[in-house]
């Protein structure tokens, strides 16, 4: 059994729908699976919870969107990555030909909307001229920058892309990416075979255009 960790309601990275566990996650998980012969378990961690219960040994794997950041990479180890990301803004095309420079970005006096657990204080120092309001969820500040309301939202690029394609916006993202990371998944440091496993299934998955196929089902744009 591949014992999976994933954060629910975390889309395009996985929820849950109908009973069955959806998205680039357990898509993923279960071709590595049956690439591995294995059947898989998933388990539902909070954030704060994941990396803990991978180094309990509840898990084999933590797939969830990770960003190879430093404060992550001192705890485990990573497979090679399989996506980059980042944070973006999302905005009306209308707005785009004023945002096309980091410079144009930082000196745009925009009303921002920032939904829960995006990075508030991370907005504020580098869209410093930004007016910030809080949002209740990402898809009401989307519906609002949709509707002119306000003029853009910040939060995790793919999941703004899955929502602008999912709730048919007319919306599209700032061109450069703030904080931007590559996403990889987590294994226990020193559990070397597993993390040879998912290295090979990467190579091979890229190889062979299926981790594009997989990808594409929940992202309008593949990497």
């Amino acid at each position: 059994v591949l014992r999976v960790g994933v954060v629910p309601d975390l889309p395009p990275y996985a929820w849950r729908a109908g009973g069955i566990w959806r998205g680039i996650e357990p898509d993923l998980a279960r071709a590595l699976a049956a690439r591995l012969g294995v059947r898989v378990a998933f388990k539902a961690c909070s954030p704060d919870d994941l990396l803990g219960a991978l180094l309990d040994d509840q898990i084999d794997v933590a797939m969830a969107g990770l960003p190879m950041r430093g404060d992550i990479r001192a705890r485990v180890d990573f497979a090679p990555p399989y996506l980059s990301s980042g944070l973006a803004l999302a905005v009306r095309p209308q707005s785009l030909p004023a945002l096309r420079t980091s410079k144009a970005l930082q000196e745009a006096p925009l009303r921002l909307l920032v939904p829960p657990g995006s990075a508030t204080e991370f907005a504020a120092a580098v869209l410093p001229r930004a007016s910030l309001s809080p949002a209740d969820s990402l898809p009401e500040a989307l519906h609002a920058v949709d509707a002119g309301l306000s003029d853009a939202v910040l939060a995790d690029a793919p999941t703004l892309r899955h929502l602008i394609r999912t709730h048919r916006l007319s919306l599209v993202l700032a061109p450069h990416l703030l904080d931007p990371a590559d996403l990889a998944w987590a294994v226990r440091p020193g559990n070397t075979l597993l993390r040879a496993q998912l290295a090979l299934a990467l190579e091979a998955w890229t190889a062979d255009g299926t981790l594009r196929a997989l990808l594409s089902r929940h992202l309008p744009v593949s990497p």
